[in-house]
């Protein structure tokens, strides 16, 4: 690696440290639709209108909803059906995502498989994280699958910081900068944007879950994680969330069946 890759990859890990990475404020349109999924008064048809604005989301969710995990007799004939059919809590972990992926684009051509290889990963972990909320007494199924879904956004900045700064260090440089900076970017970007502080928590904290008397969202999160990559629970996660036959359990047959039918929602 070069005098500049090396010099851009130090200007990048002084700016995570010194809380300077410019974070992006999220979209008015998400803003707006995650008020009305949270407003008990405001109808599907509100929703769907606002969903509607952005027709590649609205696409997403037809598409969800047209998959065979959902369908049904028939498929929805509307945007409004299918939102109806999915429910309010899994629409806005969708919205979520969506916004938050689309708020950053593509990277420069360098990382552009870095990039899928970021969203592939996360769409495993979240697939995990919804099968494990399953089983465990914590938050619902669709809260799971969005710490899952964005448990790696930290890395989306850290790319685009790069992508800004003259000639790019090599990708290999790259992931090793982006593993070990994107939990606590993670966490710095979910709370500019005022998300739960569980989930601000579970994605800044996941690889080394504090110590707790009681389950947490990141527990279960790191328990994801190290499902999608058949690892040892980190100490005490596995007697917090019940899973004392790690990790046999990943090859249960209904596990399996409940992964992959998460995979359909992503």
């Amino acid at each position: 690696m070069g005098q500049e890759e090396t010099a851009l990859l130090r200007e990048v890990e002084a700016a995570i440290r010194g809380d300077r990475l410019i974070l992006p404020s999220p979209p008015d349109h998400l803003q707006e639709i995650r008020r009305l999924l949270e407003d008990p008064d405001a109808g599907v048809d509100r929703i769907a209108a606002a969903i509607g604005q952005d027709p590649a989301l609205a696409a997403r969710i037809l598409k969800i909803t047209n998959s065979a995990a959902h369908r049904g007799d028939r498929p929805p004939e509307s945007l409004s059906q299918a939102i109806a059919r999915l429910g309010n809590r899994l629409v806005g972990t969708l919205v979520t995502s969506h916004a938050l992926l689309q708020t950053f684009g593509a990277p420069c051509p360098a990382y552009s498989g870095l990039l899928e290889i970021i969203r592939e990963l996360s769409r495993q972990v979240a697939a995990w994280a919804w099968v494990l909320a399953r089983e465990a007494p914590l938050p619902p199924a669709e809260e799971a699958l969005l710490a899952g879904l964005v448990h790696r956004i930290g890395m989306l900045p850290i790319l685009q910081c790069a992508a800004h700064h003259g000639t790019p260090p090599p990708p290999e440089a790259m992931h090793a900068l982006l593993e070990e900076y994107h939990a606590p970017v993670g966490a710095m970007l979910l709370a500019h944007w005022r998300f739960p502080p569980e989930l601000v928590a579970a994605v800044g904290h996941y690889r080394q879950p504090p110590v707790s008397d009681e389950a947490t969202l990141t527990d279960l999160l790191a328990a994801a994680s190290a499902a999608r990559n058949r690892q040892p629970l980190p100490p005490g996660t596995s007697a917090r969330l019940g899973l004392t036959d790690w990790p046999a359990l990943l090859d249960d047959p209904a596990w399996r069946e409940h992964y992959q039918h998460a995979l359909t929602l992503l």
